[in-house]
């Protein structure tokens, strides 16, 4: 073999492995950003943050939170926050039905906690990382805002049986997560009202908006919306009920 040939040779050696090896070691890959680990035990993610839902004047700060104000931060950088506390009254307005017949399933069967939980995380994870313009924006906050809805009627409902129980921790927790959900609800439908007048599905969003404002105890912005719903959409579906409250 000429030296030309075994020069030619090395050559084609050392390029083989390059060309047909084995893949890279990871570490020599782009770095991916970590899957989100989820909420720390009994806290539900509401608007990007883990929250725990406990009235504020007894705020537990336990595993593995340091209390800041009148919030416990996690070392993650995920903030527990608290949920106002509920009024002396024996029947808080949030937990009032709505006046407003709600033909949306989950009112007499709502979902499980949990499974609301998980989808509820899923979807604020998409709706953070979709472009206030996108086309999908709409659809997953009004998807949202109906998960949360039912999550306040889940919680409402387990209220109810800690008050029959006469648990007044767990009476009180279930307060508060009922009140929490319903504010994150209306915040979304109130998005939805003013940033999205194209969505596909407007008598819905004021109807369902005008249900959590109703449950809240906010009369006069509940008669505001079912008045637009009225004016703008008479032909819904939705109107003659809208009407026969307004009537009332």
């Amino acid at each position: 073999m000429t030296m030309l040939q075994r020069i030619a040779f090395i050559s084609l050696a050392t390029l083989l492995p390059a060309c047909f090896g084995e893949a890279p070691p990871p570490a020599a890959l782009a770095p991916t950003e970590p899957a989100p680990t989820g909420c720390p035990k009994d806290t539900k993610l509401t608007e990007g943050q883990c929250v725990r839902f406990v009235v504020a004047r007894k705020l537990d700060c336990s595993g593995g939170a340091r209390r800041v104000g009148d919030r416990c931060v996690f070392d993650t950088g995920n903030i527990v926050m608290t949920a106002e506390p509920p009024s002396d009254s024996s029947k808080p307005a949030d937990d009032e039905p709505s006046a407003l017949p709600d033909p949306r399933p989950f009112k007499e069967t709502p979902r499980s906690m949990a499974v609301l939980v998980s989808e509820i995380q899923g979807l604020e994870r998409l709706i953070a990382a979709t472009p206030r313009t996108g086309a999908d924006r709409p659809a997953l906050i009004f998807r949202a805002a109906n998960d949360y809805s039912e999550m306040a009627v889940r919680a409402s409902t387990e209220r109810a049986a800690a008050q029959a129980r006469k648990d007044k921790t767990a009476e009180a927790k279930f307060h508060a997560q009922a009140s929490a959900a319903r504010k994150r609800a209306i915040a979304l439908f109130t998005s939805l009202r003013q940033d999205s007048p194209t969505f596909e599905k407007p008598d819905e969003v004021l109807y369902y908006l005008a249900i959590e404002l109703a449950a809240s105890g906010n009369a006069d912005a509940m008669r505001a919306a079912l008045t637009e719903l009225v004016e703008k959409h008479p032909e819904s579906a939705l109107a003659e009920d809208a009407r026969e409250a307004l009537a009332r």
